[in-house]
């Protein structure tokens, strides 16, 4: 059977830390011991709950929860039925929440029964991160919606740095408020770029749709623009 190509994978111009698909994650640390419920919702509208407990006697350091999945029946929550242990998470441990499948996801995530949620990805916190890969070698500009920091990016074609994507360190940007350090990043063409969040942040990355041999020349024209701007913030 010949391997299926996902064609929405190197179509998707925008990536939205508050309106997860394919190609990006929200990551977040649940220090405190309970049971959390969580709601996942799609552009907005109720898609799905699940729970998930933080016990100090676990050893799991991470739980990668599928908000697609969720929504469409494939997981449901640690008190449905499932293995517990799939669902249960070390305090110092990490929670990260993505979509494999289509796009718009979100979730609010709440202390036991309470309403009020102590996490909600649509709008991140210190302390959390925003991951992902982009795969087109070409320009993307970043943007936090919330603290207004500013990045270009210019992905590369870098054969001898993608043929060991799994050792290959990720890129790290440093979002404070109404900064993002570094303001210039040229990352390979799969290679992991994580966003540390400092301040109330909303992260977008959209692609410019410049070609890869004008990516650097774009790159370096579109933030000297943005540059008067950042200083007198």
């Amino acid at each position: 059977m010949q391997p299926t190509i996902r064609r929405d994978l190197f179509t998707q111009e925008v990536f939205d830390s508050g309106s997860l698909g394919p190609l990006v994650s929200v990551i977040h640390r649940f220090d405190c011991e309970g049971t959390y419920s969580a709601r996942v919702l799609r552009h907005g509208a109720p898609a799905g709950s699940f729970t998930f407990i933080v016990d100090p006697q676990s050893e799991t350091r991470q739980l990668s929860i599928d908000l697609s999945g969720v929504a469409d029946g494939r997981h449901s929550g640690c008190c449905d039925g499932d293995d517990p242990s799939h669902w249960v998470l070390s305090p110092s441990g990490y929670v990260l929440f993505y979509a494999s499948r289509g796009r718009g996801y979100a979730t609010l995530v709440a202390e036991g029964d309470q309403r009020q949620p102590v996490f909600d990805s649509s709008m991140l916190r210190a302390g959390d991160l925003f991951a992902l890969s982009l795969i087109e070698p070409t320009t993307y500009h970043a943007t936090d919606r919330i603290g207004g920091g500013k990045a270009g990016i210019a992905v590369k074609r870098d054969p001898k740095r993608t043929r060991n994507l799994r050792n290959l360190e990720p890129v790290y940007v440093e979002v404070g408020q109404g900064t993002m350090q570094p303001h210039e990043i040229e990352p390979a063409s799969a290679q992991g770029i994580v966003f540390r969040i400092n301040t109330e942040s909303r992260i977008v990355v959209q692609k410019t749709g410049k070609t890869p041999d004008d990516a650097s020349r774009v790159l370096h024209r579109s933030l000297r623009a943005d540059a008067p701007a950042q200083n007198k913030m």
